[in-house]
């Protein structure tokens, strides 16, 4: 059993930041944390708040906490968790590398190629990855599959009544927003905070840097 249910957010100041480590000071107590690089880019300044969803991994001789900058990485981490033989900086590598819809894809479709990207995983383990996940992948795909139908038809919805219309540039975030693992629901409520902080002449790496801040303060 690697991880308990214990510790499964922290929201406080951050206090140091590496490619591989954070500190987050919650509640008077500085809890280091560890991270992928690409959580790493998207970390604000030290000296502001940062929201990470977490997992805390319990061994005889050390407890040790991953963090995560959004739930759909989180899920993806604990499900390699199950796999036999990986522990967890493998899976912390696995969601590095691998944003959490293409990995689904890549269990789902036998994408071997995909899986040995990730340092750690030799094609023996990526085999066992996908024998071992598919199934459990299918039933999670199907569920999101019906998340996302019910989150179109809400858009639908709400640009036939005049609600919400967005600029132009919003399709290009919400496609970067995908693919680092975001929720449609996260999506959606993260584009309609920004109604009228932007516009459609901001460059995309400023309005990226904008959504994931709203975002950590959800």
């Amino acid at each position: 059993m690697w991880g308990m249910e214990v510790i499964r957010r922290i929201k406080g100041e951050l206090l140091e930041k590496t490619e591989q480590y954070c500190v987050v000071m919650a509640s008077g107590i500085g809890y280091k944390i560890f991270i992928t690089p690409s959580c790493y880019n998207y970390l604000p300044d030290t000296g502001e708040n940062v929201h990470l969803y977490t997992f805390m991994a319990v061994k005889e001789d050390a407890i040790t906490l991953y963090g995560f900058l959004e739930s759909e990485q989180l899920a993806v981490f604990e499900l390699v968790l199950n796999v036999s033989g990986i522990g967890p900086k493998i899976a912390l590598a696995v969601v590095g590398e691998i944003a959490p819809t293409q990995f689904y894809l890549s269990v789902l479709n036998n994408e071997i190629s995909q899986l040995t990207r990730v340092p750690g995983i030799g094609k023996k383990s990526a085999q066992r990855v996908v024998l071992e996940l598919k199934e459990k992948v299918k039933d999670i795909t199907s569920q999101d599959l019906l998340n996302e139908e019910s989150s179109v038809l809400t858009s639908n919805d709400q640009a036939d009544s005049g609600q919400f219309t967005e600029p132009s540039n919003y399709v290009e975030l919400k496609t970067a927003l995908s693919s680092l693992g975001y929720t449609s629901k996260e999506i959606e409520k993260a584009v309609q905070s920004l109604q009228g902080s932007v516009n459609e002449t901001m460059e995309m790496e400023d309005l990226l840097r904008l959504a994931l801040q709203r975002l950590n303060k959800q």
